[in-house]
C-alpha cells in the first residue's frame, strides 16, 4: 500500500447462490438491451445472472461437455462459448444454440469487425477467421477446403467469405493463444509467437516475432496497459514495443524472483493458468505443487513491480459491471461450487485470513553468536 507498505491482501465473498458443480469458467455478456450478465458453466448447463446478488437461472438450448475449460467471446451482440469439445455455441440472454457454422474451438477474439478463433482438435495450427458480417459463420459453401476434416465442429457448410490460416503447419507445435496488440493480432504458439496483419482487402500478413518463447495457456493472456502479459513454461512474459523502435516487438520476463513456484507447476496443468489485469495488478490463478486444480493465485503489482503470493482457488476471472456502473472482480472456485468477488475485507468468505511475516536477519555484527530478543515493539503502517 501506499509507498509499498506491506499490507494484508483482500479477502473474498460470494457471489449469488452455491451452484451443482464447480464452475467453468467465467464471462461477462453485455447485450444492446443494456441488460448485463454474469455467465459460468455449471455441469453441462450455462449459468447466468444479472447480479452479483440475484441467484442463478439455467439457460435453455444446448448443453456442454461438464468439467471442460471455458472462454467466453462477445461478438456482434451476441456472447459466444468455447470449451475446444463442441463447436462453438451462442448464448442471446436466455437461451443457447449450435448453429453448426462454428468449429469446436478453445478461445477466440473479435476484432477489425472479424471473429478469430484457434485451439481445434485435429487442426492445432490453424487459425479460423469469421464471415466478416457474421461473427457465427467459419465455413464456406463454396470450397472444398470447408468441409468437416478442414473445420472440425462445423455440419453445415453454407458461408461466404470466411477463412483460415495454418500458422507454420506441421511444425510439431500447436496454437495455445490469441490476443491484439495495437492494429494486429498475435497468434500465440508454444514454443513461438507471430503476428498477424489485414490489408485494405482483409487478406492477412503472417510475419515471425520470435522462436525462442511461447504461450502455455491462453486464459493468462492479458493487455496489460501498452502491453501483453502471458505464462509461458519458463515464467510470467511481457510483449511491447522495442523501446524507441514503434514497429518493433519484444518480449521480456518480469517472474524471475518467481522461478521456484512456476518450477512447481506440473507440464500437464500448464494450461489451466488463468489471469486477469484490474486495478494495477496481474492475477494469476495457477496449479502449484502438482495440483491438478489452481489453488494459489499470484499478484504482480504494477507500481511496485513485485509479486506476492495468495492462497486460495481460482479457475477463471472476470469483471463484471453492474448496472449502477460498480465494477466487480469476479472468479470461480477451482475446488467448490462457488463463484465469488474480490472485497474490501479481510476475510475469505467469512474465514478471517491469517498472516505472516518475518524480518531479515540481524546479527548485530556478531554472526556467530546466537541472540534472544528480549523487549521487541512493533510498529505497523495501520
Amino acid at each position: 500500500v501506499e509507498a509499498g507498505a506491506i499490507s494484508k491482501r483482500n479477502g473474498y465473498r460470494q457471489v449469488a447462490n452455491t451452484l451443482s458443480n464447480n464452475p467453468r469458467g467465467l464471462g461477462v455478456f453485455t447485450p444492446t438491451s443494456g441488460t448485463r450478465y454474469l455467465v459460468t458453466v455449471d455441469g453441462t448447463t450455462l449459468k447466468y445472472t444479472t447480479s452479483v446478488t440475484t441467484n442463478f437461472s439455467s439457460a435453455t438450448g444446448s448443453t456442454f461437455t461438464a468439467d471442460s475449460t471455458t472462454t467466453f467471446t462477445q461478438a456482434r451482440g451476441v456472447l459466444y462459448v468455447w470449451n475446444g469439445v463442441e463447436g462453438g455455441t451462442t448464448f442471446d440472454g436466455t437461451a443457447c444454440a449450435r448453429p453448426g457454422t462454428m468449429p469446436k474451438a478453445s478461445f477466440g477474439l473479435f476484432y477489425k469487425s472479424y471473429h478469430w478463433v484457434s485451439g481445434v482438435a485435429g487442426q492445432v495450427n490453424r487459425l479460423y477467421i469469421s464471415v466478416a458480417t457474421d461473427a457465427s459463420d467459419f465455413t464456406n459453401a463454396a470450397t472444398t477446403l470447408h468441409n468437416s476434416t478442414e473445420v472440425p465442429g462445423a455440419t453445415v457448410f453454407a458461408g461466404t467469405g470466411a477463412a483460415f490460416v495454418d500458422i507454420d503447419k506441421d511444425d510439431g507445435d500447436s496454437i495455445t493463444g490469441l490476443a491484439t496488440f495495437q492494429d494486429s493480432v498475435i497468434v500465440f504458439k508454444r514454443r513461438s509467437i507471430h503476428q498477424i496483419t489485414l490489408d485494405s482487402s482483409g487478406t492477412p500478413t503472417v510475419v515471425l516475432i520470435t522462436r525462442s518463447i511461447g504461450c502455455a495457456s491462453h486464459r493468462s493472456i492479458e493487455n496489460v496497459e501498452n502491453d501483453v502479459f502471458f505464462l509461458s513454461r519458463q515464467g510470467y512474459f511481457v510483449l511491447g514495443n522495442e523501446p524507441n523502435f514503434f514497429n518493433a516487438v519484444r518480449t521480456n520476463e518480469v517472474s524471475v524472483r518467481i522461478h521456484p513456484t512456476i518450477e512447481l507447476i506440473s507440464e500437464a496443468n500448464f494450461g489451466k493458468v488463468s489471469s486477469i489485469f484490474y486495478n494495477n495488478r496481474y492475477w494469476s490463478g495457477i496449479p502449484e505443487g502438482g495440483a491438478t486444480a489452481n489453488n494459489v493465485v499470484l499478484t504482480y503489482d504494477r507500481r511496485f513491480l513485485a509479486w506476492s503470493r495468495n492462497e486460495f482457488s481460482a479457475e477463471s476471472w472476470t469483471v463484471y459491471t453492474d448496472s449502477n456502473e460498480v465494477e466487480h472482480l469476479c472468479f470461480t472456485s477451482a475446488n467448490s461450487a462457488k463463484v465469488y468477488e474480490i472485497d474490501n475485507n479481510y476475510s475469505d468468505d467469512g474465514s478471517a485470513i491469517s498472516s505472516y511475516w518475518t524480518s531479515k536477519a540481524y546479527d548485530l555484527g556478531e554472526f556467530d553468536l546466537q541472540k534472544r530478543w528480549v523487549d521487541v515493539t512493533m510498529l505497523f503502517r495501520q
